[in-house]
Order: structure tokens, then sequence, then C-alpha cells
């Protein structure tokens, strides 16, 4: 009978683990069952030619190319030099430096071409992304994209510039909102786990 007083804790301890670490599985899979970012590689922003970058895409949507810079340049400047401050009346005399052209080319055909005049979307993070273009993509399907760098923006290139070819971030939300929410659950379950094997060592330490 002791032995089952003593055993019940421990056992719980390693349902609750063993539920947690399924759980927490369960969430990565589903956070990462697409590769939502097909394409990210160092691109120079000095004028000229840049290409191919060659990539593949996982899903039927639409996708976004951007241009993301580490936070190495003052922000109200960073802002101002890739044309997304929020005040832009305070960008006196620093204009915009992105103007980039870009093509995209999949089973020698054209999927998309544009201009980043055309695109003024991006967002702010750990790193800051300036939209450029976007064109669908076919489930997949292997591309190349180029670029033409039609005005020199090379004191950007202090900020680690990267092209970026990825989802957008509407198509991914719910994967990372459900993943959010089983993972929460994994840490739920993996501390109950962690508290009742705290409680079954304690048991088997008094009891000796």
């Amino acid at each position: 009978m002791g032995s089952r007083r003593l055993s019940w804790p421990l056992g719980l301890c390693i349902g609750f683990l063993v539920v947690g670490g399924v759980l927490f599985t369960a969430a990565y899979i589903i956070a990462n069952r697409y590769s939502w970012e097909s394409l990210r590689s160092p691109v120079s922003l000095t004028e000229g030619r840049r290409g191919p970058f060659s990539f593949c895409t996982d899903l039927d949507t639409n996708y976004l190319i951007s241009i993301d810079v580490e936070r190495k340049i003052e922000f109200e400047k960073l802002g101002c030099m890739l044309g997304m401050s929020t005040f832009p009346e305070r960008c006196h005399g620093l204009p915009s430096l992105i103007d980039i052209s870009w093509r995209v080319t999949g089973n020698g055909k054209t999927a998309g071409e544009g201009n980043s005049s055309n695109y003024k979307g991006g967002g702010w993070g750990p790193t800051v992304q300036r939209q450029i273009g976007s064109f669908r993509a076919s489930k997949g399907s292997a591309y190349t994209l180029d670029l033409i760098v039609n005005k020199d923006a090379g004191s950007l290139n202090v900020a680690s510039p990267k092209i970026v070819v990825a989802v957008h971030p509407a198509e991914y939300k719910g994967n990372v909102v459900i993943a959010q929410l089983i993972g929460m659950g994994a840490i739920l379950f993996g501390l109950i786990g962690l508290v009742l094997g705290a409680y079954a060592a304690r048991r088997i330490l008094l009891r000796r």
C-alpha cells in the first residue's frame, strides 16, 4: 500500500511530462508545416543588377518580396532611407533610397514584375523589412528573382541588407496562433509534471 501511495505522484508526473512533450511536438509541426520564407539572401544595394536568386515555393498564394535590414542605423534616419518614415516631414534632405525594379520568372514565364515605388508596406521588428513587390506563386514551383537597383543605396549596406521572399503574414497567422495555444498547453502540462515530480521526490525522501 505504501509503495502505491508513493508511486501515484510519480506516475502522474511522467504522464503530464509525456503529454507536454507531445503537445510541444505538435505545436512545432504546426508552426513549421510549410516553409513560409522561400528566400533570404544577402544583397548589395549599390546601383546595378543583382541576381538571379533561385528559390522554391510551398504554397499556392501571394508572396512578398522585401528588403530586410538590421537596425544598425538610427531609427528615424533608417525609416527615411527606406521610405518608411512615420513622419515624412522629418526627412528633410534625406529622401528614400529604395528604387528597385524586380522580375520573377518560373517555367520560362514571368510570374510578376514591378518597381518598389508601387509598394510602401513593411514592418519594424528585430530587423526592418521594406516591401518592394508581390507575386502569385504555385505550390512546388521553382522561380528566379532578378533585381535592378536603379538608385544607389549603398549607404544601407552597413545594415546587412537581405532580399527576402516570404508568404504574407496573414497566410500563416492562424497557424502561429494555434501553435502558440498548443505550446502554452505544453508548458502548463510540463509545469504540472515537474510539480508532481518534486512532490513525489519529497515523499520518497521523507519515507526514507
